[in-house]
């Protein structure tokens, strides 16, 4: 099967930048995409935005890709960048256009930004309090991994918990025949590893495309590590693409 999706020769303008002039300070990206998922989008992005304080040492850019929602999205977007506007080292941008699915937005956002450290949240998950701080510890003392995975809280939709969800290594039978073994919630990897393999998500995939992204990550032997440590929250609303 030809691999469809995006290409790394990057002609956009970068959205997201505010400069440090300190050079030892990592640039983490969160990628978002959403269709018509309010209000979970509130407290997705109130959840990246609480993860910076005062001399982190890190920056995080959150960038929302929107499919054209019509439940309020935008409006609440740009209240919300205007309200983050004042707080160091975050910026939250947005851009609302037209996708052929979770897969193609998703690359349209890996495309627009430019954040060393990649985190990939949904609109109906949260970061846990202090997530980034220690993904941005992580990357700076183990600089040959190129794939973190955390543990991430599974949740019904009023918050209750369901279950909790501790990853292991991904290996290539287990991939192919439980693809979600790993929530993407809990994933953070390097662009650079990324873009080694060429494409980042194959959009001709409807539900597996990230199980797609980690057997390729696999076949290139990319470096991956796991922690123990709960990194995010995973909605199971029922109606979720997949669930295993």
């Amino acid at each position: 099967m030809a691999e469809t999706g995006v290409t790394f020769r990057r002609a956009c303008t970068i959205v997201y930048r505010k400069e440090t002039e300190d050079p030892t300070c990592m640039h983490l990206t969160v990628i978002t995409p959403t269709y018509n998922s309010m209000p979970a989008l509130q407290s997705c992005v109130a959840s990246v935005r609480g993860q910076v304080s005062d001399g982190a040492g890190f920056t995080v850019a959150h960038h929302v890709q929107d499919g054209l929602s019509t439940d309020g999205t935008r409006a609440f977007l740009e209240a919300a960048k205007a309200a983050g506007r004042d707080l160091d080292g975050y910026d939250l941008a947005a851009v609302t256009e037209a996708d052929t699915g979770m897969y193609d937005a998703l690359n349209r956002a890996f495309a627009a930004t430019d954040g060393e450290i990649i985190g990939h949240l949904n609109a109906d998950e949260q970061y846990l309090p202090g997530t980034l701080a220690f993904v941005d510890d992580f990357f700076r003392q183990h600089r040959t991994v190129d794939v973190l995975y955390g543990a991430v809280v599974v949740v019904d939709p009023t918050g209750g918990y369901i279950c909790s969800r501790v990853p292991m290594v991904p290996r290539t039978l287990h991939t192919r025949i439980c693809h979600l073994g790993t929530l993407t919630a809990g994933m953070f990897y390097r662009r650079s590893a990324i873009e080694s393999l060429g494409v980042y998500f194959n959009t001709t995939f409807t539900v597996a495309g990230d199980a797609d992204l980690v057997l390729r990550m696999l076949q290139a032997r990319l470096r991956m590590e796991t922690t123990r440590r709960y990194l995010a929250t995973f909605m199971d609303s029922g109606a979720n693409l997949a669930l295993t």
